[in-house]
């Protein structure tokens, strides 16, 4: 290592176009990097050490840091006050070197604070949009499923399946549900159980507990349903009879003459 020197200068007190020089000292290292090449890269800023505009007092004093430095003993030639004088310096850069160092944790700590807090807001923000989003999509549903409750009991679905059919309520309330929800959100029982759980009013509408429904219970209600696919179109085709037909409600159109 090497002490380098770097002329600076200010402006005299006296006359403004006079420039003062004075240097500073910084222990210089030297390495080779990736490709081979010789760099040099500071090691300890000494500030202004007016001793050192002597070159044999500097070669002594890098000499004496570089020992520091490396943990080695002095040299044998170099002066007692010299060693002194590198003591005192190197104890100043180990000082600043830990309040630095201090302030880089703190402010690595404050860092990854604000990071976390800013990953807790976006985390908070996605929850309230997804809680909004399931909201909008829930009342949604609801309007869907009371409709289709209204053409439900307009038609009469649940009194035919008890009364005509034999069916235990339960499952005629589970079949009417299987229905609507086919008709709103049509998917596999196993989907339809959890739409019955997650995003579904059905079960308030017909009086069951959040996941009282299981998908075998759906299974069973859909293999009854399959069982009186005979005797339902039937009824479906005598009860609908009065409604008005998608054909009934076209104009034909005119014949050319």
């Amino acid at each position: 290592m090497h002490i380098k020197p770097t002329r600076h200068a200010w402006q005299s007190e006296d006359d403004r176009n006079v420039l003062l020089p004075y240097y500073t000292y910084r222990l210089i290292e030297s390495y080779r990097d990736e490709n081979g090449e010789t760099q040099k890269r500071p090691v300890m800023y000494l500030g202004e050490l007016p001793s050192c505009a002597d070159l044999k007092y500097r070669r002594h004093l890098a000499s004496a840091l570089t020992s520091l430095q490396k943990g080695e003993p002095f040299e044998m030639f170099i002066p007692q006050e010299i060693i002194d004088e590198a003591y005192r310096l190197y104890e100043e850069w180990l000082a600043s070197k830990q309040v630095e160092e201090a302030a880089s944790q703190a402010k690595k700590a404050s860092l990854a604070a604000e990071r976390a807090k800013r990953v807790e807001q976006a985390r908070e923000v996605r929850a309230d949009l997804k809680l909004r989003s399931k909201n909008a999509e829930k009342v949604r549903s609801e309007r869907a499923e009371h409709v289709c409750h209204e053409v439900t009991k307009k038609l009469g679905i649940r009194d035919v399946l008890v009364r005509s059919m034999g069916w235990e309520e339960r499952y005629a309330d589970i079949a009417v549900m299987q229905i609507i929800a086919r008709a709103v959100a049509p998917g596999s029982e196993l989907a339809t159980s959890k739409y019955f759980l997650r995003e579904s009013s059905l079960n308030e509408m017909f009086n069951f507990a959040d996941g009282e429904i299981t998908k075998d219970d759906l299974y069973e209600s859909a293999l009854r349903l399959y069982a009186c696919t005979d005797a339902t179109r039937r009824w479906g085709t005598t009860s609908t009879r009065g409604y008005p037909s998608c054909s009934a409600s076209r104009t034909p159109s005119s014949s050319s003459t």
